[in-house]
Order: structure tokens, then sequence, then C-alpha cells
């Protein structure tokens, strides 16, 4: 089932605002921020998928979102992981300029959508600050599902991917996010 395009932007733009409010009471608590890491798809599918590249706009949001307590990544990806900005505390305008304008460094030139890659991405940035105490996010942008170009290590790792985090989903990939991950109880009531 294809989802009109109005509709994409909507749950796109819903998610980022829902994700951002499940975390205002750990913020306005004065107690810590939260650390995220933001991976967003560029494989070429989103030529089709996302002609407007409306999951700019809707990363901008999100950041927009984020207290100055927070820390924020951001990964693009198709074949490999590419880190467009590490975690970085967003106590300055500087810094979260500087991710604002990582965001519009996300393309749909990939070949691939490899999903392991980035999560694995996604999963090292958060490990690098082993001494932070923060509560750990990695929010996935994505049309499609695990494309390696090889079928049978595409399964493979299907199996061993092991993420928390939100999805983005649209057509397809509600399915293939809960199919490659440990859902926590929240993530499964916002897709129930």
């Amino acid at each position: 089932m294809k989802i009109p395009l109005a509709r994409q932007c909507f749950l796109c733009l819903a998610l980022a605002v829902l994700f951002a409010s499940m975390l205002t009471p750990c913020a306005s608590a004065g107690t810590m921020g939260i650390d995220v890491v933001v991976v967003v798809d560029s494989s070429g599918s989103m030529k089709q998928s996302d002609p407007q590249t409306l999951r700019i706009p809707a990363a901008k949001l999100f950041f927009s979102l984020l207290g100055a307590e927070d820390s924020s990544a951001l990964i693009s990806f198709s074949g490999d992981g590419k880190t467009l900005l590490d975690l970085t505390p967003l106590t300055s305008d500087a810094a979260r300029t500087r991710l604002l304008r990582a965001a519009d460094h996300i393309t749909s030139n990939g070949l691939y959508t490899n999903l392991y890659a980035a999560l694995t991405r996604a999963h090292e940035l958060l490990a690098k600050d082993p001494a932070s105490n923060n509560p750990r996010y990695i929010v996935l942008m994505s049309d499609g599902k695990m494309d390696s170009g090889d079928a049978q290590r595409d399964a493979a790792l299907t199996t061993c991917v092991d993420r928390r985090g939100i999805a983005h989903g649209v057509q397809r990939n509600v399915r293939a996010f809960e199919k490659t991950r440990h859902v926590t109880g929240r993530a499964r009531r916002i897709f129930s």
C-alpha cells in the first residue's frame, strides 16, 4: 500500500514531535539530558518515497526540539553509515547551527539501504562517551528494508540487529524495523 506524500510528511513530523514530547519530562526535571543519534536514509529509493526530501526538515524539527542539556549526532546512510556530525552537546547556538547545517548534506544518491551498518555506526557514536549517564536513543528515518546488495548477508545481518529507537515509518518500514530489532514497550505503543 502506497501512502500519499502529504501523509508521509505528516507522519514524519508527528513522530518527531511525539518523540521529543516523550523526552520533555527528563529535561524539565533538570536531572539530565539525552544522547540521541539521528540516522537518515540516503539511498536512491528515497527519490521515489521522499521526492521532496521531507526527512531533512523533519530531522531539523527534531533537532530544534532538543534542549541545551541534550547531545545529538547525525548519520547519513546507504551502503555504509557516514557520520555527518559526531555526538555534540547542544549547549551553544554554534553547536545547534552545525547540527542543522549537517542535515543539509543528506542526499538520495546511495545504491543500498544497509540498516545494519547505519545502526552499528550509531551505536559506536553513543558508546564513544562511556562516562555519559544520559539516556541514549537512536532515531531512524528510512523507507526500506535491509539491502546490502547480498540477500544472504542481509538475512544474516537482519537477525542480529538489536537497537532501541523510534522509526519514522512510511510504506513497509515499520514492519521491516520490527523484524530487525527488539522494540521497546514505548516504541511498540507508538506503532500499534
